[in-house]
């Protein structure tokens, strides 16, 4: 396991993660981080676009697996880191790319 998959268990661990587009949008917690899958649809990126210009967080593409063989939850497509540390701590993995 590298740290990019142990800084996300521990985010998964601590609560400081949510699942789903719509969850990220209708939560009212500050997102430091939004991680999208490398197939996620160009049509909610509009979404996550005018979100990202509002909360003012980054958004970054994961580079190698999915989502769902790194959170082992079927069918998620984005997650938002919402512990300030723990997005610092993804954004110098290797694994996301902006």
């Amino acid at each position: 396991m590298d740290k990019y998959q142990t800084y996300i268990n521990f985010a998964i661990r601590s609560g400081a993660i949510i699942y789903g587009l719509d969850n990220i949008l209708q939560s009212n917690k500050k997102n430091f981080l939004i991680i999208i899958d490398k197939t996620f649809n160009e049509k909610n990126r509009a979404k996550l676009d005018t979100l990202q210009k509002e909360k003012k967080c980054d958004v970054v593409v994961q580079n190698e697996d999915t989502l769902v063989d790194v959170v082992n939850k079927v069918g998620v497509k984005v997650i938002a880191i919402t512990n300030k540390e723990l997005a610092k701590a993804i954004l110098l993995s290797e694994k996301v790319h902006k």
